[in-house]
């Protein structure tokens, strides 16, 4: 489902619930609240892209239940920090790409629990925080 450039303020609560993929890109959405995908039943979801919206906060919980997201994409926001559990129980999450945002701040277990993770893209301005134990999973992948 494509709703880029659409004016969106936050994420939409009426989809098919069989959507496999959602492009949110170019709107205006500066948060992604928690629960928001699990209470519009986008539970199949394999792909998010929420590129370019000026996202600056993600709630803990945001992607509860989604187990079957393979690629999320979230380019071009204004994230600062990435909390730990974001991405909790996320079991299949194989592309995590988060370039030019201007991240200040990574949390320990950021990605240690992503078994499927090839691939964690992330472009960094300036850093204040990053634990050696991201440093050293990111090496070895």
């Amino acid at each position: 489902m494509r709703l880029s450039m659409c004016l969106i303020k936050e994420c939409p609560s009426i989809f098919p619930t069989n959507a496999r993929k959602l492009v949110l890109d170019s709107n205006s959405i500066t948060c992604l609240e928690k629960n928001r995908f699990i209470a519009s039943r986008l539970t199949e979801l394999e792909e998010i892209s929420i590129n370019d919206c000026e996202i600056e906060t993600i709630k803990i919980r945001a992607f509860s239940g989604l187990t079957k997201l393979a690629l999320l994409s979230m380019c071009g926001n204004k994230l600062r920090k990435i909390k730990q559990r974001t991405f909790k129980k996320m079991n299949r999450l194989a592309y995590l790409v988060f370039v030019d945002n201007i991240i200040e701040h990574l949390e320990v277990d950021i990605i240690s629990r992503l078994i499927s993770l090839k691939l964690f893209y992330l472009t960094i301005k300036k850093i204040a925080g990053c634990p050696s134990r991201l440093v050293l999973r990111i090496a070895q992948s």
